[in-house]
């Protein structure tokens, strides 16, 4: 039997999901995509001995995809998603520069986007970010500054040692899923953000066991040029 690989695995979704999973023409490509070629790396890792056996993600459990910067566009207070069209956000971007990417992410009942922007400018302090947004009436989230988001995997929570600066891509040894860092990192942080803002909300939420400082300013936006933590 021929070893599993990200050709093959997309060869076989292709060929059963009109029948099996007719539902994945309701939504955008992009999702399975991600999916795909991140098994296909999972699957790679393993028969290199890099990793253990891929397994399977629990649904409900970091629920995300990402998207680059040709797949959505941003207009003020909202943001144009494959197959969804334009969706009104909570807070227009506060920083100028590329737009690199956008992960769409579920905690609990709501849905957040993170975006990664590659900006020259000096970025304002917290504190400045929290008293303009004093004004909007919602929640900030501020992440403790050794909140170690580039080096946790955003796949299965696994927590690597070391990350140097230099280094832009990695590879999970427990699930060997390979990572963009700066994509990796604002998937963590998204994630972050929004079970943080869930628990303070005092809904049920997957944040309730982490130690985070939430004041009364919108949801965060820390979605800086790099995100090199």
């Amino acid at each position: 039997m021929a070893k599993p690989n990200e050709a093959a695995l997309r060869r076989q979704l292709n060929a059963i999901k009109r029948e099996q999973f007719l539902w994945m023409l309701d939504v955008t490509k992009c999702a399975p995509q991600q999916a795909i070629m991140q098994l296909g790396t999972a699957f790679q890792n393993f028969f290199a001995g890099r990793a253990k056996y891929p397994r399977f993600h629990k649904k409900g459990r970091n629920d995300s995809f990402a998207l680059d910067n040709g797949q959505f566009a941003l207009d003020g207070s909202r943001i144009r998603l494959p197959h969804l069209g334009w969706v009104r956000i909570r807070e227009t971007l506060r920083f100028t520069g590329k737009i690199v990417s956008a992960t769409i992410s579920r905690t609990a009942d709501r849905w957040f986007v993170a975006v990664v922007v590659d900006t020259d400018q000096t970025l304002t302090r917290p504190a400045e970010n929290q008293d303009k947004s004093a004004l909007r009436g919602g929640l900030v989230v501020v992440a403790d500054r050794w909140y170690p988001s580039t080096k946790t995997c955003s796949q299965c929570d696994h927590k690597i040692d070391s990350l140097p600066l230099s280094l832009r891509h990695w590879v999970c040894p427990a699930c060997g899923v390979r990572h963009d860092r700066d994509l990796n990192a604002a998937i963590n942080l998204a994630n972050y953000a929004a079970s943080s803002a869930v628990s303070a909300c005092g809904e049920e939420g997957s944040g309730a066991g982490r130690k985070v400082r939430v004041k009364p300013t919108s949801v965060k936006q820390e979605l800086s040029a790099k995100l090199a933590a």
